[in-house]
Order: C-alpha cells, then sequence, then structure tokens
C-alpha cells in the first residue's frame, strides 16, 4: 500500500509543471557541466601536444649543437663532409619541428571546432529548454484562466437558477395564498 502511494507521489510530481521546469534546468546544468568538462579536456590535450613539440626541439637542439661541436672537430681536421651532414640533420630536424607544429595547430583547430560545435548544441538545448518552458507557463496560465472562467459561468448559472427557483416558490406561495383567501372566506 505505502509502494502504490510513492508510485502516485512520483506521478504527480512528474506531472508537475515546476517539478518538470526544475528538472529541464538540472539537464541544462549537466549539459553546460559536460562542455565544460570537454573544454578542459581539450586544453589539457593540446597542453600535451605543445610539450611534446618542445621537447622534440629542445632534442633537435641539443642534437644540432652536438654536431656543431663534431663539426668543429673535423673542421680542425678539413673535412667538409661532416658539414654538409650536419646541415642536412639541420634541415631534417626543422622539417621534424614545422610538422609537429602544423599538426599542434590542426589539433588546434579540431578542438576549436569541435567545443564550438558544443556550445552551439547546448545554447540550442538551452534554448529549447527555455522556450518550452515558457509554452508551458502559457499553457498553464490559459488553462487557469479557462477554469477561472468557467467556473464563473457556473456560478452565474447557479445564482440564475437560484433567482428562478425563489421567483417560482413566491409565484407558488402567491397561487396559495389566493386560493386559500376564497376558501376561508365561504
Amino acid at each position: 500500500m505505502l509502494l502504490h502511494t510513492n508510485q502516485q507521489q512520483n506521478q504527480q510530481n512528474q506531472q508537475d509543471p515546476i517539478i518538470q521546469l526544475q528538472q529541464q534546468e538540472m539537464q541544462l546544468k549537466q549539459a553546460e557541466l559536460q562542455l565544460r568538462q570537454q573544454e578542459v579536456q581539450i586544453k589539457a590535450q593540446q597542453a600535451q601536444a605543445q610539450a611534446a613539440i618542445e621537447q622534440a626541439r629542445l632534442q633537435a637542439n641539443t642534437q644540432m649543437h652536438a654536431q656543431k661541436l663534431a663539426l668543429e672537430q673535423q673542421k680542425v681536421g678539413g673535412t667538409l663532409q661532416a658539414q654538409t651532414a650536419i646541415e642536412s640533420q639541420k634541415i631534417k630536424v626543422n622539417a621534424m619541428a614545422a610538422a609537429q607544429k602544423a599538426a599542434l595547430e590542426k589539433q588546434k583547430l579540431d578542438g576549436n571546432l569541435q567545443l564550438g560545435a558544443m556550445k552551439v548544441g547546448a545554447e540550442v538545448k538551452r534554448n529549447k529548454l527555455q522556450h518550452d518552458a515558457e509554452n508551458q507557463r502559457e499553457g498553464l496560465r490559459i488553462g487557469a484562466d479557462i477554469a477561472k472562467h468557467k467556473a464563473e459561468q457556473r456560478s452565474a448559472e447557479r445564482e440564475l437558477m437560484l433567482k428562478t427557483a425563489n421567483e417560482m416558490i413566491k409565484n407558488h406561495m402567491a397561487n396559495v395564498i389566493v386560493e386559500k383567501g376564497p376558501k376561508e372566506s365561504e
């Protein structure tokens, strides 16, 4: 019996427009929270990619310095081949750094596009929830106006019926008095 009463209470709560509006507001807040979490994840990914580029640049610089040192040692020996190898390595390192930088920029753009799409989706959902809530409030207001109007009509009908009944009673009483009046005189 208690379970049945709780089920009825839950059904009434689900039909209550205020509770529905509160539930819609909670859904909207959850969507905004998810959007913020995704923004944080995207920023973390971008930071990781930037750190990877910086690490690659440091490694490239270290290699380049090592090769320059080797070149200096070979210059002392007069070898042109070592200088060419270092220049070649330098070009490769610069190309790798440029490729990694381009990949990071692409990832940033993809992240920004994804973030923008999520923001638009959340805004659309928020606007829809607000529109639905306004429609529901307007429907409730119209329903209340209709109920008020019907109650006023019923009240007016009752008053008219009561007035008609009172007039009929008066007329009947007048007829009864008129009918009794001549009989008493005989």
